[in-house]
């Protein structure tokens, strides 16, 4: 089988060669997916079991929680909560990242689910002309970070096994992201701002559209996770992967080997390369800096669920969106690097129980709502623009 398989290869570079004079991106993306296409003849078992993974990955730990906020935040859409959030939490969210209060119902979302529940719902703000076009380049990025869930639950309590760390680690997410927020000029269009008049609604027609806005998001959330499940299976099986990493090691300051596997497939799929970091032999630090790099980072996967909401609104470039969330890895890196370099280590390696001690982690995600509030009073009282 394995002689087909290079006959074939051999045989389509032929093609590839005489053919490619025009159309050259049908012509790579035909070759492409015919070496796809065969490797999956010659790997059955491998493509079956990885696609199986992926999809008891999304049944059993994504789709239980993504479903019932996606289902809750069509309801608030769609009762008008938008106007309503922007009204109660606009100021305090929102003019501190210089952004219209319409946004405060995204950020909220962002906040409370992540990734890629943002980028939808910023969609719909532009879509439903509430943002102007740069309005919604900027919020793109800025809502777009890891959910509570993901980062305190699986990444610090089931991987790295240290659950108070998770604070810290959704602490440096929430920074980087709202950093990003001054990258970049602001540049100024006529406000969108509008109040909104709702009729009232009939709740069977609206829990109905909900759902099936819900479902149809999950769903295509899901395909994603199968088909990048796949994609990594493929990686971690080829003899050229561990060259490459061996490779890296060496280059990269002579870092662990299961470090650079864990980063490398961190930013195709964000759950792999995080379980493999936690895994690692790096200092706790390092380990820490670079799943909290991933997290900001998002990966391919998530990206490419991006994509899927985006495509449609033209002169938004995924390209620079990528370079964004790369540049906001960086800073989440070297600000979780800051935070478990400074830190005491009984700190965030005590072993947690139910007393007032454990409180002692949350006081930097209060200080983060309670900062705004106090720029918003400082700007009004020495009246600055």
């Amino acid at each position: 089988m394995i002689y087909l398989f290079y006959l074939s290869l051999i045989g389509i570079f032929i093609l590839m060669f005489i053919l490619l004079k025009n159309n050259r991106i049908n012509y790579i993306a035909t070759f492409l997916l015919t070496l796809i296409t065969i490797y999956f003849i010659l790997n059955p078992n491998l493509i079956i079991d990885s696609c199986i993974n992926g999809a008891k990955l999304f049944f059993n730990n994504l789709f239980p929680t993504l479903f019932p906020f996606l289902v809750i935040t069509e309801l608030l859409i769609l009762y008008g909560g938008v106007s309503i959030y922007s009204k109660a939490l606009g100021p305090l969210i929102c003019k501190p990242l210089r952004l219209p209060s319409q946004c405060s119902l995204t950020l909220a979302v962002n906040l409370l689910c992540g990734y890629p529940l943002g980028a939808k719902y910023s969609c719909h703000l532009y879509e439903e002309k509430l943002i102007n076009k740069n309005t919604f380049k900027r919020l793109l990025n800025i809502a777009s970070s890891a959910s509570p869930l993901f980062i305190i639950g699986a990444v610090s309590t089931s991987m790295v096994k240290l659950p108070r760390v998770g604070v810290y680690l959704l602490i440096a997410n929430y920074v980087s992201s709202f950093i990003m927020a001054y990258i970049g000029p602001l540049t100024k269009e006529p406000s969108l701002e509008k109040n909104i008049n709702f009729t009232k609604p009939n709740f069977g027609s609206i829990f109905k559209e909900a759902l099936d806005n819900s479902l149809k998001t999950a769903l295509s959330v899901g395909t994603y996770v199968v088909i990048f499940s796949i994609l990594v299976a493929i990686i971690k099986n080829s003899n050229g992967f561990y060259n490459i990493v061996n490779y890296l090691s060496k280059l990269l300051f002579f870092l662990p080997k299961d470090a650079v596997s864990g980063v490398v497939l961190g930013i195709f799929e964000i759950t792999n390369g995080c379980y493999i970091l936690a895994e690692s032999s790096l200092p706790i630090n390092l380990k820490l800096s670079f799943i909290s790099f991933l997290c900001s980072f998002s990966g391919l996967s998530i990206i490419c669920q991006v994509h899927s909401f985006i495509y449609k609104i033209k002169d938004v470039s995924i390209s620079r969106y990528i370079l964004k969330k790369f540049i906001q890895g960086i800073i989440s890196f070297f600000i979780t690097y800051i935070i478990f370099t400074f830190i005491p280590i009984d700190i965030y390696t005590f072993n947690p129980t139910f007393n007032k001690n454990i409180y002692i982690s949350f006081i930097p995600l209060i200080l983060l709502f309670i900062i705004p509030m106090l720029l918003i009073k400082l700007r009004k009282l020495f009246n600055i623009s």
